[in-house]
């Protein structure tokens, strides 16, 4: 009996002892997860409001051309007419050795339209060789802003997606740069340090240059409804209690359940080799 006992004692001490042990290392653990900076992804189908226009971030070269003939305009759909609205003010136009660069910004209407870019000189069937050296839609978001969020989630190709590319057009056709473009709505350091830029993605597509008229290079827009949030969670303190709480009460009980089990066991050997011990006494 008192060997029993014993193994009693020595079986809680040790459980207890291995209990708290987890318990600290599992408690330490959800605390240094709590104040771990969390994000997450949240897709939507809505349209935030107050951004019925945005900007359009350019920087493009069109290979061995003068500024002076280029036609460059924004134009939409309405009333079944297109309209141009460019604010040249805001794009500049610079002669280099590679032929005229043009940079700037502008607004765009959330409808459907496209940029376009016409030379304006020479035979119409004009091959438009050009580099798109950034292109950005929405606020302009640098490439370190974006430093916290892991590739995995989101790349930062997706808000430069043609920058870096050059094409020409066949000769006799225009050239056409159809853009998908989804809203973007990422928390940086707080809730209210927000930064609202596009990611897109395109495809291109040739068509026969009209007759009689100059060959263009078109960026056209077409709107998702889409709406993609890059967000801080955060957790209240009573959370954490919570956690806490879970963590002590499910050691402790299953602790309980463990020297339960060893001391069923050890106590059903032990009353079996007695009966053995005796059996055997007798016999002899």
């Amino acid at each position: 009996k008192q060997w029993y006992q014993r193994r009693v004692a020595i079986t809680a001490g040790v459980i207890t002892i291995v209990a708290f042990v987890i318990i600290f290392l599992l408690v330490l653990s959800e605390t240094s997860e709590f104040y771990t900076e969390k994000r997450y992804t949240t897709l939507s189908v809505e349209r935030i409001r107050g951004n019925d226009r945005i900007y359009a971030h350019i920087k493009l070269l069109m290979a061995e051309t003068h500024c002076k003939h280029i036609h460059f305009a924004y134009k939409t759909k309405k009333h079944e007419f297109l309209v141009g609205a460019v604010n040249m003010k805001d794009v500049e136009f610079t002669d280099v050795e590679e032929g005229c660069e043009i940079e700037g910004s502008l607004w765009v209407s959330k409808v459907p339209g496209f940029l376009e870019i016409t030379v304006k000189k020479g035979h119409h069937n004009r091959i438009l060789a050009h580099t798109v050296e950034s292109f950005q839609l929405g606020e302009q978001l640098h490439r370190d802003e974006l430093s916290f969020i892991d590739d995995s989630v989101v790349s930062w190709k997706l808000f430069e997606h043609l920058a870096g590319v050059s094409s020409s057009n066949p000769e006799g056709y225009d050239m056409e740069y159809h853009l998908r473009l989804v809203q973007t709505h990422i928390e940086m350091d707080t809730r209210e340090d927000v930064v609202r830029p596009y990611q897109y993605v395109y495809n291109t597509k040739v068509h026969p240059t009209p007759e009689n008229a100059y060959s263009s290079l078109r960026f056209y827009f077409d709107w998702s409804p889409l709406t993609i949030q890059y967000g801080i969670r955060d957790y209240l303190y009573s959370d954490l209690l919570g956690r806490y709480i879970s963590i002590v009460g499910g050691v402790f009980t299953l602790s309980l359940f463990l020297h339960n089990l060893l001391i069923n066991t050890s106590k059903d050997y032990s009353e079996r080799s007695y009966q053995f011990l005796g059996t055997t006494n007798l016999g002899a």
